[in-house]
């Protein structure tokens, strides 16, 4: 589904949440099974909202009064409807997430796939030079084609780390990367 697609439906099973969710609400309250439940969880909720109330307080030792019926029906009943459009609610949360790390995922993959086929293709091209007795270890790239993201090394730093040679490695690798894509986008023009 397209993004503003997915936004329209997600709004319209929100929506559609909370009149369904006054249906569970009056449902409950008509059936006896339904309200013996909603006893039980409005009294068990009421019982902890009070202790937790009373120990905020300062409070250990608490009675609390139970609910009367009409009331625990009422509020079990409210309880569960509140649960289903929190429950509606956090299902397309979830589903969102899941769907922009999944993008995500499938973008980084198209990266590392497109970097390994243009270090491919840098051998490649070494390899051909090589033949035709081009040097190129020595080729520093344009400053305007250096990488944006990863550090270019100096070469005050080249002389005091030893990883240097990696990272030269590394910048001469992405200098010829960027140079490459340069030329390939001029040739596609």
């Amino acid at each position: 589904m397209s993004g503003i697609a997915g936004k329209l439906v997600a709004v319209a099973m929100r929506q559609m949440a909370k009149p369904i969710s006054l249906t569970i609400k009056s449902q409950v309250m008509q059936h006896p099974r339904f309200r013996k439940s909603c006893i039980f969880i409005a009294q068990k909720l009421h019982t902890w909202d009070i202790k937790l109330r009373m120990s905020l307080l300062g409070q250990t030792e608490t009675k609390v009064r139970p609910l009367n019926d009409r009331k625990a029906i009422e509020d079990g009943a409210t309880f569960l409807a509140e649960s289903f459009v929190f429950g509606v609610a956090g299902s397309i949360i979830l589903y969102e997430a899941y769907k922009t790390r999944k993008k995500q995922n499938e973008r980084t993959e198209m990266i590392e796939d497109d970097i390994k086929v243009l270090q491919d293709e840098i051998e490649y091209i070494k390899r051909k030079m090589n033949d035709l007795g081009v040097k190129l270890d020595d080729y520093m790239a344009p400053k305007e084609l250096r990488p944006k993201v990863l550090k270019t090394v100096t070469s005050k730093e080249e002389e005091d780390t030893p990883k240097s040679i990696k990272i030269k490695q590394k910048n001469s690798l992405i200098n010829e990367i960027e140079t490459l894509e340069k030329k390939y986008k001029d040739i596609k023009k």
